[in-house]
């Protein structure tokens, strides 16, 4: 389930690419489903060890479903932190299928526990560089934007799209829609459904229909909007 939620989830995607280094892990071997939040898959044994006993104190029977067809399943990893020296971090674990936001606030949480294994990597610091040193430059903002949506930072994303804007006069159409495109998809997860409809109606006429690839992610943005 998580495959087809959290993990299949842009948003989520792009901030574990982008601060982790994701590995995939069975919980039950192939033939047998028993539910009991044990990783059977040998690699994943030796590098978190036992994962019988959880958070929730039950050793069998990963979840239930009740009578109005909500699943818990919270007998189940999400997901489990290993430091570089493979020290677990057992406190900041995810048990149980969360939606993606849940699931992005709970790895920003933990990126903010422990930020001395989150560091912004040399690119990172040169692209924010760029942007603060030429605020005038629209393509250095909507670079700074685009890692900064990538991080999830929506704040800092949100500055720079702006910043980006206040110099519109000075880029192209192309970059001027890919600017409010991503202003929408922000506004969306900032659950400003309005301030987003209008973003992604400006996306769509500075594409004009020029870009075929934006204009699709527009249309899923749009979707997402009425979700």
């Amino acid at each position: 389930m998580l495959r087809c939620g959290a993990y299949a989830d842009e948003i989520v995607i792009n901030l574990l690419n982008r601060r982790f280094v994701a590995h995939w892990f069975d919980v039950a071997p192939p033939n047998v489903n028993a539910g009991d939040g044990s990783a059977y898959e040998a690699e994943a044994v030796r590098a978190i060890g036992s994962l019988e006993r959880n958070p929730v104190g039950r050793r069998r029977g990963g979840g239930y479903q009740d009578r109005d067809g909500i699943v818990t399943a919270n007998n189940y990893p999400a997901a489990i932190f290993l430091g570089p020296d493979g020290t677990r971090f057992v406190e900041d674990e995810i048990w149980g299928i969360l939606p993606p936001e849940a699931f992005v606030a709970r790895l920003k949480k933990l990126m903010e526990r422990r930020p001395e294994f989150f560091q912004p990597t040399e690119d990172e610091r040169r692209t924010i560089a760029d942007a603060a040193r030429s605020p005038e430059n629209v393509m250095s903002q909507l670079s700074a934007a685009q890692l900064h949506f990538e991080r999830a930072d929506w704040p800092a994303c949100l500055a720079a799209i702006d910043t980006g804007l206040t110099h519109a006069d000075k880029t192209t159409a192309p970059t001027r829609a890919q600017l409010y495109y991503l202003r929408g998809r922000v506004l969306l997860c900032m659950h400003d459904d309005a301030g987003a409809e209008a973003a992604l109606a400006e996306a769509i006429r500075e594409n004009n229909g020029d870009n075929r690839k934006l204009g699709l992610d527009i249309q899923l943005a749009q979707a997402r909007r009425e979700m």
